[in-house]
């Protein structure tokens, strides 16, 4: 089954505990949904309830929200909040947001000087330079590893 990360983020922006039942029991009836299936069974979903930012005739109406999908055969999946996808490379940093530019060229500067960092060492660093160079990033790194 598609294990969709991104679901729990979706559906806790739907207004209404009904819909994101809706949602999860259509995407869980189905364990071969691809990654392109899962993004459209929720636009469907959305756009059928009116859940959109934007009017419901755009060709590419903006839900407000963006996430991650990790697929059964461990790739991962950029969504945005077009619920267009974008794949991830395996071992590249991915960012996202105001702060990319610097998360990305801290990675990039980091791993250039020390090309032994670890995955969780290059992502403090990088999550920490958007926090310190963006002002559109408060807060502090707080860093989570899928199991």
């Amino acid at each position: 089954m598609l294990v969709a990360l991104v679901i729990r983020q979706f559906l806790n922006n739907i207004t209404g505990y009904i819909l994101a039942i809706g949602v999860w029991d259509c995407l869980a009836a189905d364990d071969s949904k691809t990654p392109l299936a899962v993004a459209n069974t929720i636009r469907n979903i959305f756009q059928d309830e009116g859940v959109s930012k934007e009017s419901s005739d755009s060709a590419t109406p903006s839900f407000g929200m963006s996430g991650i999908l990790v697929n059964k055969d461990t790739s991962v999946w950029d969504v945005d909040h077009r619920l267009a996808l974008a794949r991830m490379q395996n071992n590249k940093l991915w960012a996202r947001g105001s702060g990319i530019d610097y998360a990305l060229g801290a990675d990039y500067t980091a791993l250039a000087i020390d090309p032994q960092l670890n995955h969780q060492q290059r992502v403090r660093i990088a999550t920490e330079a958007a926090i310190s160079c963006d002002t559109y990033c408060p807060g502090e790194a707080i860093i989570s590893q899928f199991v």
